[in-house]
Order: C-alpha cells, then sequence, then structure tokens
C-alpha cells in the first residue's frame, strides 16, 4: 500500500502535509553528495554550525511548504522566527530540515523531523507528528494520533511496511546523549543502574536513529539529560522533543524531561530547550523515579540565586558556571592549586608523615595531572593565571578559577601586618578565557582581614566582584582573620566575622577557616559564621 492509499480516509489537508513531506524527502534523498557534507562558515538560531545540506533541506522545506495553502505557519530550526503563510489555514508545522547533520562526514543515519500543530506553532494543539530516516534506506514514520505506521522509499514512492507500531513495555536498550564529565549525579546514578541490570548502549549520535532504533527494536530508552554546563539541556522542545514525544505516547511509550510529561511543558518560545528521556514505559518512568529521588539535593537553574549586579544578558553564564563549579548539586567542589606560591615547594618535595614525597610532585604539571584524573568529582581547579595559562591547554577538559592574589608563607604575621595583592587584572582573565578557549568559570581572592592593609585588600575585591558578575563569573573569597590586631586567629566569633564581610564584599562563596573550641573542631561554634555569610555560601 502506497502512502497516498493509507491516507485517503484522513483530513484532506493532513493528506497534503504529509505528502509534502514525503515529496521532501524524495528530493533531500537526492542532495546527500560529497559537496553537502561541507560545513559552512554560519550558525542556525540554535547557536549550531550549519553544514550545506542544512541550509538546502530547509530551503527545499520552506519552498515547498510555503506554496500549500493548508500552511497556516512555518516554523524551522534553521530559522529565527516564525514564517506565516496562510493566516486562514487550519495547522502550522514545525520541521528540523535536516537532525544529526553533524554525521554526514562519517555516513551515518541522519533525519528530517516533522509537526503539525492545530492553531499557531506557540499556542496550538500538536496533532500530528512525522520523521524521516534517511540511512542505507529511506524511511517514514509518522501519527496522525490513532497508530504509528512505517514507510520504506521505494524509488519515487513510499510504501507501507507496518502498522500499528508498538514499544514493548520494558526495553532493553539505552542511548545517552551529553558529555559523561557534565552529566549531574542523578542521571549518572540512572545510567548506572541501567548497565548494572545489563541495557545495551547504542548511541550513534543522531537523535533520529537513535530514538528510530528504540521504537524498532522493541524498547529502551533514548536521554539527553540537564548537563552541568546546560542545565536545559540541548535539545529543542518544538522542533525535536515534542513530534518524537507524540509519536513514542501513540505507540505505548513515554516521554519526559524527567521531571513532567513533554507534552505537557509550556511553549514560551521557538528555540526552546529542555532535557529529554524517552521510550519504553518502564525506563521512563524509572528515570523519573531517579530525577526525583535527587531532587531535594539538586540544584537546578531555576534554584540557582543569581546577584542582581549580574545582567540580564549574563543570566545563564553565570547560571552555567554555577552548575558547573557545583556539578549541579549546590555545594562548591573547588581543589585548590595554588600552593605553588602559598607554601612555595613544600608540599611538593621532601619528606613527611608516611615516607618520602615522589621528586616527580615537584613539578606543577603534578596538579593538573590530579585535576584531571577527579575532573568527575571536583566541580572547578583554582590556581594562578601563569599556571593555567602554562598548562591549561593541556587540560582543556577541567573547569578552571583564577586565583588573583597570593603571597607566600616566608612572612610570618609576627614579623609584618600582611597583604595579598593582584597579580593580575581582570581584563587579563577575560582575554585569557577568550584567547585560549578554556572554560573558566570565576576567579578567587584572598583576604587578610584584621591586617593594617585590609582596607586594600577590601577595595581590590570589591572591584573584581563586581567586574566578574558582569562576564557571569563566580568569585571566591578566601578570608582568614590575620595581622597584629588578630588576638586568636582561630576564635569562631571572628571567623564569623570574615564570613559576613565576604557576604558584603558580595562574593559568591567564601572559605574560611574551620571553627574550633577548646582546640576541638566544632560544628557548633561554626554555626556563627554560616550565619554571619548570608547568602554567600561557606566553603
Amino acid at each position: 500500500m502506497e502512502l497516498q492509499e493509507k491516507l485517503c480516509t484522513e483530513d484532506s489537508e493532513l493528506q497534503e502535509i504529509l505528502l509534502t513531506l514525503a515529496d521532501a524527502a524524495t528530493q533531500i534523498s537526492s542532495l546527500f553528495h560529497p559537496e553537502n557534507r561541507k560545513q559552512t562558515a554560519t550558525m542556525n538560531s540554535s547557536g549550531d554550525m550549519q553544514m550545506h545540506m542544512d541550509i538546502a533541506a530547509d530551503n527545499l522545506l520552506f519552498d515547498l511548504f510555503s506554496k500549500k495553502e493548508c500552511v497556516k505557519e512555518f516554523a524551522s530550526e534553521e530559522r529565527e522566527t516564525v514564517s506565516v503563510i496562510n493566516n486562514t489555514a487550519t495547522y502550522s508545522v514545525t520541521v528540523d530540515p535536516l537532525d544529526g547533520s553533524s554525521l554526514l562526514d562519517v555516513n551515518l543515519a541522519v533525519g528530517t523531523i516533522l509537526g503539525i500543530w492545530r492553531g499557531n506553532v506557540l499556542t496550538g494543539t500538536l496533532i500530528g507528528a512525522a520523521y524521516i530516516v534517511y540511512g542505507p534506506t529511506t524511511i517514514m514514520i509518522y501519527s496522525l494520533g490513532k497508530e504509528v505506521c512505517e514507510f520504506l522509499l521505494e524509488k519515487d514512492d513510499f510504501i507501507l511496511v507496518q502498522e500499528n507500531i508498538k514499544l514493548k513495555e520494558k526495553g532493553s536498550l539505552y542511548s545517552s546523549g551529553g558529555l559523561s564529565s557534565k552529566f549531574t549525579p542523578e542521571h549518572r546514578a540512572f545510567v548506572s543502574d541501567l548497565e548494572q541490570h545489563d541495557y545495551k548502549l547504542r548511541y550513534s549520535g543522531g537523535l533520529v536513529p537513535d530514538v528510530h532504533q528504540i521504537l524498532l527494536k522493541g524498547g529502551g530508552v533514548f536521554m539527553y539529560p540537564a548537563l552541568t554546563d546546560a542545565p536545559k539541556g540541548k535539545l529543542r522542545l518544538l522542533f525535536e522533543l515534542m513530534p518524537f514525544a507524540f509519536i513514542i505516547e501513540r505507540a505505548g511509550g513515554s516521554a519526559s524531561d524527567g521531571l513532567q510529561r513533554i507534552l505537557d511543558i509550556p511553549r514560551k518560545e521557538l528555540h526552546q530547550k529542555s532535557a529529554f528521556y524517552i521510550g519504553s514505559f518502564q525506563e521512563v518512568e524509572k528515570a523519573k523515579r531517579f530525577l526525583s529521588q535527587y531532587s531535594e539535593n539538586t540544584c537546578t537553574s531555576k534554584k540557582v540565586f543569581v546577584p542582581a549586579d549580574v545582567p540580564a544578558g549574563m543570566l545563564d553564564v553565570y547560571t552555567k558556571n554555577y552548575l558547573t563549579a557545583t556539578k549541579g548539586i549546590g555545594r562548591l567542589f573547588l581543589f585548590a592549586g595554588d600552593q605553588k606560591i602559598e607554601h612555595l615547594n613544600d608540599d611538593f618535595f621532601g619528606p613527611f608523615e608516611e615516607g618520602i614525597i615522589p621528586l616527580d610532585d615537584a613539578d606543577p604539571e603534578h596538579l593538573f595531572r590530579i585535576a584531571s584524573s577527579a575532573k568527575k568529582h571536583i566541580g572547578v581547579f583554582a590556581s594562578q593565571y601563569g599556571l593555567i595559562a602554562k598548562y591549561g591547554r593541556s587540560y582543556s577538559d577541567i573547569p578552571y578559577l583564577v586565583k588573583m592574589n597570593s603571597k607566600s608563607h616566608l612572612v610570618k604575621t609576627k614579623q609584618a601586618e600582611p597583604v595579598s595583592s593582584s597579580l593580575v587584572s581582570f581584563e587579563d582573565v577575560l582575554a585569557l578565557q577568550q584567547n585560549s578557549g578554556l572554560n573558566i568559570v570565576g576567579i578567587g581572592y584572598t583576604i587578610y582581614v584584621g591586617s593594617a592593609r585590609e582596607d586594600e585588600m577590601f577595595a581590590e575585591a570589591g572591584r573584581l566582584i563586581a567586574a566578574s558578575h558582569r562576564n557571569g563569573m563566580l568569585v571566591v573569597l578566601w578570608i582568614y582573620p590575620r595581622g597584629l590586631a588578630v588576638p586568636d586567629e582561630k576564635d569562631p566569633h571572628i571567623i564569623a566575622g570574615a564570613a559576613g564581610v565576604a557576604c558584603c564584599l558580595g562574593a559568591d562563596f567564601v572559605k574560611v577557616n574551620y571553627c574550633k573550641r577548646e582546640g576541638v573542631l566544632s560544628e557548633e561554634a561554626f554555626k556563627e559564621a554560616v550565619l554571619a555569610a548570608g547568602r554567600t555560601q561557606l566553603i
């Protein structure tokens, strides 16, 4: 049975829309030649580099649908705005013209995704969806609400392969996008659980072929989760997620952002993004349980407190940096690597309690090797500008915090009033970030409260905090009571005062010494510091 015959009992306008997609797919199939595999110098509205095939497929689909009186609005992932075709028509369409086009140069499957909306794109109701898989054969899957059908392109006609496709309630495959180093704890726990239960990993890097495999192989789960550097996910709600959710639900499966049904997410903007879990009912429900189980201990973008001095245009940058540094749970995991100045070589050479420190540890690169090995566990590696400039490109997988000032331990408090001035300017930090492409999430600065020169450090820290927030970066202050005016550097009341100074300066985090009472570490004594720090988080 041909596609046109199968559609003959459907609304004539819906027939025309699906037959137009079939026509487009036939033409797009003929465009796969070497020239169109090349990348252009332009980005689409979602910030992805465009291939020649992206543009060719988008233009072809627009040309075909813009001639149809049955189409109200046309929206494409490759276009910034909605195009009005016929304002009196009933149905609008959304398209991802060529999903996965970055796979063309390695000859893997790619696809086209279509959503059909009664009314406008942003306010209408999704009443149908389809996708095309361009692989060894060209396949069309569609649903208009009643069933899910598969068609195979033979010459110029799509021929019915199977009707009423159904997913198993429980599958055996899983597919997860995103770097594992950027996984949130709850998603990592879910993936670990799947592997412990012998689920097979099947991931090509293409949404269309990977979800298609889940559908036709009987079940499992495809995931593109919220990541620490992409808290809203990376896939597009209108162009990719909702059309697939519509089809998979009609096949008996489920689709969620991990907390709510994909088709229930309010549409606020054309290129809106979301986390995505789709596939068999049991796997998606299990994902939701894992995410809800961890949600109390998880920090999402909605929970991040953004200071008022962060400009509106930098809100997402600040949020991303915060979630990166806190590994998505709202607590800072900082690996300090500033000891090369602070302690000179004392920490890296010579005897210690359990023997002799290996000679290689004296090499500063030793710190970067530790940070890289521990990147799944630490949120940020703090070190001086010079060390990051020297070694950062060799360890570009690490999020960095630039320690702006340092002094050695040779000058003791009893000899002089301590002061630590900036080694570089904030503009130098921005230049390092821009020139190297390194993931610099913020800066750090040390203040010796109680020193006769504390006012110099207060003023310098204040200026750095304002500049950092203007650029969406975090600030960590190290504040220690030091100087001739300080009677007891371990006094819990003075340490609490130091924590309060950090909040007054506007820091995001403050590192203070853990309080002691009568020589013993005291949680009770530390409470004053926690309260004094206010909305500045204590390390």
